[in-house]
């Protein structure tokens, strides 16, 4: 059969059965089915006979959009039952995969097909309807059997909301004008896609890439602690407030190096996604727009945007020793700031950071007094932030580094004691704290041996609680 047709197909009944056994038949029935050909494909991407998909051409690329990306497309529809057009884009034009424009079925359909490829896509009614749109049709069948729901690929959602309350804005390239359920063709070419990265998970800050950058450069991405040139450009997105874009940053191009606060925190936050000569616009909530940037002058309390293309790129590892020291401390004073505000997780991360930047560094250089200043003093800044947050075994773990080095240093005895008692580890506690009452530090010592007669006091009141269990056996 052809698309479109409609057929009648007599059975005689040693023809009329397969595995199946359907209720109300007899042995000797001659059947009649009645057929249309709505569609047909080589790939069923729902799983169940909702989105057909066939290639009429082959793409020379691997390219291939993610769910979240903008695709640039040209697209027809037509009805399946009788081939007529619906809907056309009338050349090339960009969308949303998530913004829920698209017929779902279709959204879907993109995600299988590579740059250059052309396809012939047959999507049944519940998939015809935008991810939206299908979600809150369904909130209105709450009262259906579930297997009258998404399970059912002939599912009809209530096409009447839909004739009321469609607009542009809310559907492109969907159905016109409903008025009865079936199935419908596109075909639709997909030319290119902007790849979209949701640089905070809550979706406060995305990146939209328009090129590839240096694909060839092997671990091209940068890192935190590169050195960036690029050309930057920032505006305030048009929204429900203004009517265009407003430019605050004209074009101009920007030294710095990465994860240092020198820009928006969003905008530090995305540059580890984007590599040399790759542009993006990356566009962030207020409460990224801020933080402590020191190079650019920002507006307040309104989302950014902002047109980004790296110039350039220079890996921290290949940095002097000296730089490398100067990007670390840089790393563990922004650390102690989030610190002294209690965001114990922003400074374990920076701390971490600092220590990424020795990556390279000579053996020859491995003793080097400020290298090791630094060091000591990152794995104890470290120790004190797992202690905060419950984590008491890294806690060990940093202390121990230090104590490699540096066997009597009296803060890290401290606060490895300080673990040990967490993990009820009284022995060791009560012999890091010892040692540690013993600094020539009068602070230090005052904490060490106080928590040497807490220590104490607790193990009094575990010897006592064991005496009266072991008195209860006794009489029992």
């Amino acid at each position: 059969m052809r698309t479109g047709e409609h057929s009648q197909f007599l059975i005689r009944p040693d023809y009329g059965y397969g595995e199946a056994v359907y209720e109300g038949l007899r042995p000797k029935d001659v059947i009649l089915f009645d057929v249309v050909l709505l569609g047909s494909g080589d790939r069923d991407l729902s799983e169940q006979g909702g989105v057909l998909i066939r290639e009429l051409n082959e793409s020379n690329t691997w390219l291939q959009p993610h769910k979240t990306d903008d695709v640039l497309i040209s697209v027809e529809g037509f009805h399946a039952r009788n081939g007529t057009r619906f809907t056309s884009s009338q050349g090339p034009v960009w969308v949303e995969l998530l913004s829920g424009l698209l017929p779902r079925g279709l959204a879907l359909a993109l995600t299988d097909m590579h740059v250059g490829s052309t396809a012939e896509v047959f999507v049944s009614a519940p998939w015809a309807f935008s991810w939206k749109q299908y979600s809150t049709a369904r909130e209105e069948q709450l009262d259906l059997a579930e297997e009258l729901t998404e399970s059912n690929p002939f599912y009809h959602p209530n096409l009447t909301l839909w004739q009321l309350t469609r607009s542009e804005k809310q559907m492109v390239f969907g159905l016109e004008s409903v008025v009865s359920h079936g199935s419908y063709r596109y075909v639709v070419t997909l030319h290119n896609y902007h790849r979209l990265k949701m640089v905070a998970p809550d979706g406060s800050i995305i990146a939209k890439l328009t090129n590839d950058g240096d694909l060839d450069e092997y671990l091209s991405d940068i890192e935190d602690g590169d050195l960036v040139a690029a050309q930057v450009t920032g505006r305030i997105p048009k929204d429900g407030f203004r009517a265009e874009s407003e430019t605050f940053l004209q074009s101009q191009v920007l030294e710095l190096r990465v994860g240092e606060e020198l820009v928006p925190s969003g905008l530090d936050l995305a540059l580890p996604h984007l590599r040399k000569n790759q542009k993006g616009f990356v566009r962030m909530e207020p409460k990224h727009a801020g933080g402590g940037c020191s190079v650019l002058t920002l507006p307040q309390g309104v989302p950014l945007e902002f047109e980004v293309l790296v110039k350039s790129h220079r890996r921290a590892s290949s940095f002097p020793f000296r730089e490398k020291l100067e990007a670390a401390e840089v790393r563990r004073v922004l650390g102690n700031q989030r610190f002294n505000s209690t965001d114990y997780y922003g400074a374990i991360s920076k701390y971490q950071a600092a220590f990424r930047m020795f990556r390279g560094v000579p053996e020859e250089k491995a003793s080097d007094p400020f290298l090791l200043n630094i060091q000591i003093s990152l794995w104890n800044n470290l120790a004190l932030c797992y202690l905060k947050t419950g984590r008491a075994e890294e806690a060990i773990e940093a202390c121990n580094e230090v104590l490699k080095r540096i066997p009597s240093h009296e803060k890290a005895l401290l606060r490895r004691g300080q673990a040990h008692n967490l993990l009820g580890n009284y022995d060791e506690a009560k012999q890091d704290l010892q040692q540690a009452a013993s600094s020539s530090s009068s602070s230090l010592a005052n904490s060490a041996r106080q928590m040497l007669k807490r220590l104490e006091a607790q193990g009094l009141r575990r010897q006592r609680e064991e005496q009266k269990l072991y008195s209860r056996m006794l009489r029992s």
